[in-house]
């Protein structure tokens, strides 16, 4: 009988020892996800006129990571005068998103600074750095009539599109056409051309009141001429 009950403990005590070894074995580890995000591109906007508008904004929001990047919009300077083709979205592993940015001001602001990709990242960089400054442009309307003495007696026909000029060239029987601009403290340029001759360039400044312009004359003959311009 003592026999037989040793026996069953042993039996017993290694069906136990079996038990132990299969529960000790450990289940596979799950891969860890990963999001990263990068953003990269040019957003240097530079000098913009209030009223204008810059298109050529680029940037690129990549997805290097291991699960779809979810981005739930853009945080920057001057909100309200950007304008961006993509805002929020989801971008799948090893994919990126290429974003066109619009800056129309509408007021005289420097906008300088970052704009931050807000998203479900788990590592990564999801900002960039943005150039933007808008200046108010030159209040008055150079449009209308300007006579002077440019070797001759001379008129000058202009027409302002905000920052652009453009217009026509009397002076006696020479005929010619003018383009140019002016900057936001009324520095004014005037290109000159007439059929025939080599073009001249007039650069001057526009008082405040819009009513003269004074300056010099170079090219075609021209030599640090003086000039004057007033508004007939």
């Amino acid at each position: 009988m003592r026999r037989f009950l040793a026996l069953l403990v042993t039996v017993a005590a290694v069906g136990c020892s079996g038990n132990n070894s299969s529960t000790g074995n450990s289940s596979p580890t799950a891969p860890t996800i990963t999001r990263v995000i990068n953003v990269s591109g040019n957003l240097n906007f530079g000098q913009v006129f209030v009223g204008d508008v810059r298109t050529d904004g680029l940037m690129t929001i990549s997805n290097s990571g291991s699960a779809p990047l979810t981005v739930s919009g853009m945080t920057g300077p001057c909100g309200s005068f950007f304008t961006v083709s993509w805002l929020s979205g989801t971008i799948s592993p090893g994919a990126s998103q290429t974003v066109s940015v619009r800056f129309a001001p509408t007021a005289a602001q420097n906008c300088t600074g970052v704009i931050t990709v807000n998203g479900d990242q788990t590592s990564g960089t999801n900002t960039i750095a943005l150039n933007a400054v808008a200046v108010a442009g030159y209040s008055r309307d150079l449009t209308g009539r300007w006579r002077g003495t440019i070797g001759y007696d001379t008129i000058i026909t202009l027409t302002d599109s905000r920052s652009a000029l453009s217009g026509t060239f009397d002076a006696v029987n020479l005929k010619g056409t003018v383009s140019g601009s002016v900057s936001a403290t009324g520095q004014v340029t005037l290109t000159v051309t007439i059929p025939g001759f080599a073009p001249f360039i007039f650069n001057g400044q526009a008082d405040d009141g819009g009513n003269t312009m004074s300056g010099q004359v170079n090219g075609s003959g021209f030599v640090n001429a003086p000039a004057t311009l007033k508004r007939i």
